[in-house]
């Protein structure tokens, strides 16, 4: 439950502060284009499910949203992993 949480909570600072950066810096910045690629998986598919629904500037909370849960499960499985194999190789 823990590391639910914390993968979780870091997901959100990370597409909150994308966010904020791509609001005041802009998207082609280098804060924009650094928390892009640390959201990589979640950008990804959070541009895609936009675009699935339509190009709306109205719909920047589905981007977000969608990028939060995608990161929110590869920083999950990632870290899992990495516990994982600390544990077969430690142990």
């Amino acid at each position: 439950m823990k590391l639910r949480l914390t993968t979780l909570l870091i997901a959100i600072v990370l597409t909150g502060s994308m966010a904020a950066a791509v609001h005041v810096y802009g998207a082609h910045s280098t804060p924009g284009i650094r928390l892009m690629v640390a959201n990589l998986p979640g950008i990804a598919f959070g541009l895609w499910a936009t675009s699935l629904i339509r190009e709306d500037p109205g719909l920047y909370p589905v981007l977000y949203v969608v990028c939060s849960l995608v990161n929110w499960a590869f920083y999950f499985y990632l870290v899992k992993a990495a516990l994982l194999l600390k544990r077969r190789f430690l142990n």
